[in-house]
Order: structure tokens, then sequence, then C-alpha cells
């Protein structure tokens, strides 16, 4: 039997050393998004990586997480108000309710 999720769940981003955040699920949206800021772009390997930092707890702005991933691409998103702007992707695990994905966020 399917598992169902609600429109905010907890889930785990492993690899970006995030063992917990809250989330809103949106079923409609064709990628993920986090609010990420001091993004830091570098080069290692030959390969663009970003490094950003978030607020893994809503309204608290004192936890702060640095996190580090290759940048898979860069896209066109636009909002729900229809503005647009350019945006890196990352592709990295989810963990939720013991089960994994990779998604792009």
């Amino acid at each position: 039997m399917p598992k169902t999720i609600g429109w905010k769940e907890w889930l785990a981003l492993p690899e970006l050393g995030v063992p917990a955040i809250k989330v809103k699920v949106d079923t409609g949206a064709k990628t993920s998004a986090l609010h990420a800021f001091k993004l830091e772009f570098f080069t290692r390997d030959d390969r663009e990586f970003v490094r950003f930092w978030l607020h893994p707890i809503q309204k608290n702005t004192e936890v702060e997480i640095v996190c580090e991933a290759p940048v898979a691409d860069r896209r066109i998103i636009r909002d729900s108000g229809g503005h647009e702007e350019e945006r890196s992707v990352i592709e990295t695990p989810i963990l939720i309710n013991g089960k994994q994905w990779h998604i792009e966020i």
C-alpha cells in the first residue's frame, strides 16, 4: 500500500549534512527549491561547485548549516507570479519516512 505524505513533512538531506528540515510538498512544482543564502561558486577538479548556507529550523536564524554540492545545471525558474530567474540546480538524495530518492533542487 502506498504511503501518503502531508503538505508539510520533515526530511533529511544526508549528503548536504542536514539531519532534519521541514519542507512543504508541492506536487505541481517541476523542480524542488531550498532557501539558501551566501552562495559561493568555486571550481574543484574541473567541476563547478556551490557552497551555500541554510537555516534548517524555521524562524531560527541562529542555526546555520554550510553545504557544498556540484552544480548539475542552470535553469530559468518561473515562480507562481510569473517572474523568471536563473538558478543553479544540484542533485542530492533526500530521506523521508525511511525511503531515499535522488532529486534536483
